[in-house]
């Protein structure tokens, strides 16, 4: 469920986290969009032996479209004296074509433009490979074919098989992409505690670390408050631990690789982001007041700088770049 409360109560904490919806039908879930409609066509012939599709917005006449995609086919392949056509954009889908010679096989997928068409067409070679492979196409196969395509209805189970492991590739993937941020960020709090250690006296310390303890109790009444508790989950696990009545503030390393007891499948991995770059806002503007812009700038040259330097390539990979160097450099 979409959360869109934002909290107000104090300036510095605006964010509005939401998970994104997950566990719908396989061709809804993460990345699995990119083949809505499927052929598989008879390539001499030009006969439709099977269609599927999984896009409940918009009804397609499987029929009449294999019709076309094969005269389009054709067109390029006789007329143009090209090889056939690999992909083109039509209709507000982008449409791929695969083939098997040999077999007299054309499996066409489509999905919307915004998908990678290199992807979609590996996805369908995976396709045509495990269709001739259930159903033992050969060359010879359509010799002594009685026309019927009942029996090939049941590759919508060998389908959704795929869906699902795509779908499982996908999920750790993006669970790779949220450990390679946590430690990003889980660096970038070992810096912001050097510095408020190392730069400021015994009273300004205690200061900071009672805007800090405050602000994240107001954090934690937020999260607790959320539907979703993973965020929860993951802030205490990852923010600073700050006591007031022994005035420490630390980062628990070790308590951190509890991350990986976590189940963090179908968490929002730009929320994440979201959530942590206002905290790091927080601990920036808590430590620059204090500090001046100058000096702010200084220590910013000397103890952030060189690590995100470090980690260009990681930022650059979650769009950060930018972000990151407009949220340390903005005072």
């Amino acid at each position: 469920m979409e959360n869109s409360l934002e909290i107000q109560n104090s300036q510095d904490i605006k964010y509005k986290p939401s998970r994104s919806a997950y566990g719908r039908e396989l061709c809804e879930n993460r990345g699995d969009d990119l083949i809505q409609y499927l052929w598989i066509i008879e390539k001499q012939t030009s006969k439709l032996i099977f269609y599927h599709h999984c896009n409940k917005d918009l009804q397609l006449d499987g029929v009449l479209i294999s019709g076309l995609l094969s005269a389009l086919n054709h067109f390029s392949e006789f007329e143009l004296e090209e090889q056939g056509i690999e992909n083109i954009d039509m209709g507000g889908l982008r449409w791929v074509y695969s083939y098997s010679l040999p077999c007299n096989l054309m499996v066409v997928g489509a999905g919307p433009k915004t998908g990678n068409a290199r992807l979609m067409l590996s996805r369908l070679d995976v396709i045509k490979r495990m269709f001739i492979k259930t159903y033992q196409i050969t060359p010879d196969f359509w010799k002594s074919w009685s026309s019927n395509i009942n029996p090939f209805k049941s590759f919508v189970d060998v389908l959704e098989l795929l869906k699902a492991q795509w779908i499982q590739a996908n999920q750790m993937m993006d669970l790779g992409d949220i450990f390679d941020i946590l430690g990003i960020f889980q660096q970038i709090f070992i810096i912001f505690i050097r510095i408020i250690k190392t730069q400021f006296s015994q009273k300004s310390y205690s200061q900071i670390l009672l805007k800090l303890s405050q602000y994240s109790l107001e954090l934690n009444n937020w999260l607790h408050s959320q539907d979703d508790q993973i965020y929860l989950q993951i802030s205490e696990l990852y923010l600073p631990k700050i006591s007031i009545e022994e005035n420490t503030i630390q980062f628990d390393k070790m308590k951190a690789t509890n991350i990986f007891s976590k189940d963090l499948v179908g968490l929002d991995q730009e929320n994440l982001i979201l959530v942590f770059k206002n905290v790091f806002e927080f601990y920036k503007n808590v430590i620059s007041d204090r500090l001046g812009r100058l000096a702010w700038l200084d220590i910013f040259n000397r103890e952030i700088k060189p690590y995100l330097f470090s980690q260009w390539s990681y930022l650059s990979q979650f769009n950060l770049v930018q972000s990151f160097l407009e949220l340390f450099l903005q005072v």
